[in-house]
């Protein structure tokens, strides 16, 4: 009879697993649409127009589509990022973002806002990163787990933000390793980022499990590894089948 192989190493995604991330985006758009519309709280269509113009102005000018495909990066990587690193991916995309920062909400701007246009970007990012929170039972799940584990965070995006994040929140010290997929070079659900965070830790695939709330990367990227994995979505009764109490997942693990 073939012995299970002791659980040695867990693997956690960041956005939307740990902390929230849909929530501090839209918290941003709407403070630059409030700006805009000389409102206290813009309207979702306001909001979206803001949202729609950076995405529009980032698709048509952001250099090397493919590497942020390959990474995963976005509008709002570009509004948040600097983009440090070595490579000529990495150079170009910090020459863009000045600019980026500039201009990427002039396709919203109504014809009555007389403000100046260059602070908007300063404002969305004082209310991204100001309202960043943690979500319940975060703290509580990595502090068990570091009693009996090893810790990797393995998430997708650009390695300078995904790490201002864990200072911000206070979460970096709970791993004992951090892969980002700007370091690493692909993303989420390559299996690149986990064998990573594995070689780093020093577990095999049958000794390590992937917590995480993305199916299409966190979960798919798990399997493609030949990880098994536990799929989250903190907060969130709605899907069948997932565990939407963090503080639930250490007796998942000891079962």
């Amino acid at each position: 009879m073939t012995e299970t192989p002791q659980l040695k190493a867990v693997l956690l995604d960041l956005d939307d697993t740990l902390i929230p991330e849909h929530q501090p985006l839209a918290n941003a758009y709407a403070a630059v649409a409030a700006e805009l519309w000389g409102v206290v709280s813009a309207t979702d269509e306001q909001s979206a127009s803001v949202r729609q113009a950076a995405r529009a102005y980032w698709t048509a000018k952001a250099p090397h589509p493919a590497y942020q495909d390959r990474i995963h990066l976005g509008p709002s990587d570009g509004l948040s990022a600097q983009f440090t690193g070595g490579g000529r991916e990495l150079e170009d995309l910090r020459a863009f973002v000045a600019d980026f920062h500039r201009h990427a909400f002039d396709a919203a701007v109504p014809a009555s806002y007389s403000g100046d246009t260059t602070r908007l970007r300063d404002l969305w990012w004082a209310t991204r990163i100001g309202t960043q929170t943690i979500f319940d039972g975060a703290i509580e799940l990595l502090t068990t787990l570091r009693e009996h584990y090893r810790l990797a965070l393995v998430t997708n995006g650009a390695s300078d933000f995904q790490r201002h994040k864990l200072e911000v929140t206070g979460l970096r010290d709970y791993f004992d390793v951090v892969v980002i997929s700007g370091e690493v070079g692909v993303g989420k659900p390559d299996p690149a980022p986990f064998n990573a965070a594995l070689s780093a830790l020093d577990a095999s695939v049958d000794e390590a499990v992937m917590i995480g709330n993305d199916k299409g990367r966190d979960i798919l990227g798990a399997d493609r590894t030949g990880l098994r994995s536990i799929w989250v979505q903190p907060g969130d009764s709605t899907e069948t089948g997932a565990v939407t109490d963090l503080r639930e997942i250490p007796g998942l693990l000891a079962a």
